[in-house]
């Protein structure tokens, strides 16, 4: 029966243990920190590389359709000059 005590003392210690990590955790949740940490996080998920990837592309397909039409109006006006 000498183990039911420390049983007992464990307990209570698991349990304020607990509810100061529950009181941590609450009053982390309105700070500074944790709220600049919800914005890296958005900004993340924003996918702001894939925009950056797309806008790219899409300037090197706008370049690559000038230099088709180029060459099409070229050779449907037979401007070549052999």
């Amino acid at each position: 029966m000498g183990k039911l005590p420390n049983l007992a003392v464990w307990r209570y210690a698991q349990s304020a243990t607990d509810s100061h990590s529950e009181k941590k955790i609450y009053e982390h949740r309105d700070s500074a920190s944790h709220k600049q940490a919800l914005s890296v996080q958005q900004t993340a998920s924003a996918d702001t590389l894939k925009t950056v990837v797309v806008e790219s592309q899409k300037e090197h397909v706008d370049a690559t359709c000038k230099v088709f039409r180029t060459v099409y109006y070229i050779a449907a006006n037979n401007l070549c000059a052999l």
